[in-house]
């Protein structure tokens, strides 16, 4: 599928392991392809990537990439999502934490450039090495700076399109920015012992997902007035079954069966891909509709 995709446009992809250059090497040199080629780098997520602290091993990798037929290397890529833990310690506010982060990220990247021309790594030079940053969060606190000609060349903000109340929790977004929201009916109604309301929405795990993050309250935050993006003060979506949101209203709900109400979705990545089609809505009004074409289309 990449090969395909040469053909309108220059891809590179991500390596962290000598496994895998070795792998794409043999499938691009057989196909008399030079492909670019990023090495990824850990800079403290500890997901995938060459630790940023290691400095060895990416010099190394880095030198088996221009040594592999069929590959170029291109740049070193990042993925900060350790700006998602929010503050470490009750000191940090929201802003310090995503500022240290967005610090820890380019910093520690620019580090890696500088490490990778001392050891002669061929590319590694200011202009030609490709230095990729990038979380959503990062972005909201993110500055350049140059490190002996070297300096962050893109960033890859991948969820600033819509927002979602993950990034208003961690401080890098308001309710006003968010542009994906779910549009769902009040399908029952039923009061509990404890004298609480709880409502049950037709969007459960299939729409919302479970996916929870620092400083969220429940599955998503329920708007009382979605024109101006003003979060309902009492009304919690405290749990989700395969098809329902359980909305927990302490008192009376305002909100009957049949009611349709819109809350902001925890991530607005995952639950793009939940649906077919998104409408586009100026007000009370639908304005477009556009499909998701990637829906269903892994492989």
């Amino acid at each position: 599928r990449l090969l395909d995709l040469t053909d309108r446009a220059e891809v590179s992809f991500c390596v962290d392991t000598a496994e895998g250059i070795r792998g794409a090497s043999d499938f691009f040199a057989e196909r008399e392809h030079e492909a670019p080629v990023l090495l990824e780098i850990d800079t403290g997520h500890r997901r995938t990537g060459v630790p940023f602290e290691s400095d060895d091993e990416a010099v190394e990798l880095a030198r088996l990439v221009n040594d592999s037929p069929g590959l170029r290397l291109a740049g070193i890529l990042t993925h900060a999502g350790h700006g998602y833990h929010g503050p470490q310690s009750e000191d940090e506010s929201e802003t310090e934490a995503l500022q240290r982060v967005a610090r820890e990220e380019r910093d520690r990247m620019l580090a890696v450039a500088n490490r990778l021309r001392e050891a002669g790594v061929n590319g590694a030079t200011p202009g030609e090495l490709e230095i990729s940053v990038g979380s959503t969060p990062t972005m909201a606190a993110f500055g350049n700076r140059t490190e002996n000609g070297f300096r962050v060349t893109e960033i890859r903000p991948g969820n600033y399109v819509f927002y979602d109340a993950m990034q208003v929790a961690l401080g890098a977004a308001s309710l006003d920015d968010c542009a994906l929201t779910v549009f769902t009916t009040v399908v029952s109604r039923r009061r509990s012992g404890s004298g609480a309301e709880r409502l049950y929405l037709d969007a459960g795990k299939k729409v919302l997902t479970t996916d929870t993050g620092y400083g969220t309250d429940g599955y998503g935050v329920l708007l009382y007035n979605a024109q101006h993006m003003r979060r309902h003060p009492h009304a919690r979506i405290t749990q989700l079954s395969e098809e329902h949101g359980w909305v927990k209203v302490p008192g009376g709900a305002a909100f009957g069966v049949g009611d349709r109400v819109r809350l902001v979705p925890n991530h607005a990545c995952v639950v793009a891909g939940m649906a077919d089609e998104l409408h586009l809505v100026d007000g009370q009004n639908v304005t477009g509709t556009l499909n998701v074409d990637a829906r269903g289309a892994s492989r």
